[in-house]
Parts: structure tokens; C-alpha cells; sequence
């Protein structure tokens, strides 16, 4: 849509990543390493996970980060100012809406979106939630001692949510 210069590829973030809406507001050049193509989320900025949550970024997705102006060499990724991160949300959200003729989907619903797409690529919930910084369900003594963290799984479903969005968009051209 043609609504808001930060906000419309703020969303398209959420969509690829599947990440919080305020680990992706928040976001910061120092975050990303490009030539890994990672974005690591500091320990503690992400809710019910106290390390830091590492989310490959596919090349669609650094095709919609690399462009964002820089403003006065801050280190915020989606602002307008520099000084703090992009806050017109909710008047945002409703351009969206307008310009799309949709109602009835929040910005969660992205997320939601992300993980329904990779569940029905096949990809199990441990994956899902392994890209989405989920817990695993409590209960089971076995999780204290699974410490893989998926990176290449999700990698991999990063670049299948990519596909899988070119794919839909090159149907309805």
C-alpha cells in the first residue's frame, strides 16, 4: 500500500520474521549482522525468552530493511526522527485497512500468519517455535536438556515464508 514510508515495510518485517511487534519497532542496525544475515534480539527484549533470540533474514526481507533512511546515524531501523522508534501504529493500521479494502486483521495476525504458513510447509511446532521465540510446553523433564536452537531450520523457514509470500503476490498480479 501507499499509506506510511516506515510502517508498510515494518509490517512486511513482521510477516517474514514472524517476530513481536516490539522487537521489530525496536529494531537496530547494530542488531543485524548482513553478511550472516541475522538479527540478533538482545537477552531480556524478548518476551518469555531470556537469551538472546538470533532470526535469519531472507533476502526478501533485507530487500525491504536495507533501503530505510538512516536519520542522523541513529541506530533504529523503523523511525521517522532518529530519536525513538516508530509509534504511529494505530492510525497507521487504519490506512492499511482503508487502502486494502480489508478489516477484521491486526498486526498479531502477521505473526499468526508466519507460523500457519510453515506449519503447513511441513515444519513442526518445536521449528515454529523455535523462529517464533516460543517456549517449548512446560511439563516434559526431557526440554531441560534440548538445547539446539534451529538455526538452520530456520534459515530455512525464512526463506520458505519469502517463497511463499512471491508466490502469492506473482497469483494475484
Amino acid at each position: 500500500t501507499d499509506t506510511h514510508h516506515v510502517y508498510d515495510p515494518l509490517l512486511k518485517v513482521l510477516l517474514l520474521t514472524g517476530q513481536r511487534l516490539r522487537n521489530v519497532v525496536e529494531m537496530r542496525w547494530s542488531q543485524i549482522d548482513q553478511a550472516s544475515r541475522l538479527w540478533t534480539i538482545p537477552a531480556g527484549s524478548v518476551k518469555g525468552h531470556p537469551g538472546a533470540h538470533t532470526v535469519p533474514l531472507s533476502d526478501l526481507c533485507l530487500k525491504i530493511i536495507d533501503p530505510m533512511p538512516r536519520y542522523n546515524g541513529s541506530d533504529l531501523v523503523f523511525t521517522v526522527n532518529g530519536t525513538t522508534p516508530f509509534a504511529n501504529l494505530y492510525k497507521s493500521q487504519r490506512h492499511v485497512l482503508a487502502a486494502t479494502e480489508t478489516n477484521g486483521w491486526n498486526r498479531h495476525d502477521l505473526r499468526r500468519t508466519t507460523g500457519t504458513v510453515l506449519q503447513s510447509k511441513g515444519y513442526g511446532e518445536l521449528e515454529i517455535g523455535a523462529l517464533l521465540a516460543h517456549k517449548p510446553k512446560s511439563g516434559n523433564a526431557t526440554q531441560i536438556y534440548m538445547r539446539h536452537d534451529y538455526g538452520e531450520t530456520k534459515a530455512r523457514a525464512v526463506t520458505d515464508i519469502a517463497s511463499y509470500i512471491l508466490d502469492v503476490l506473482s497469483k494475484n498480479q
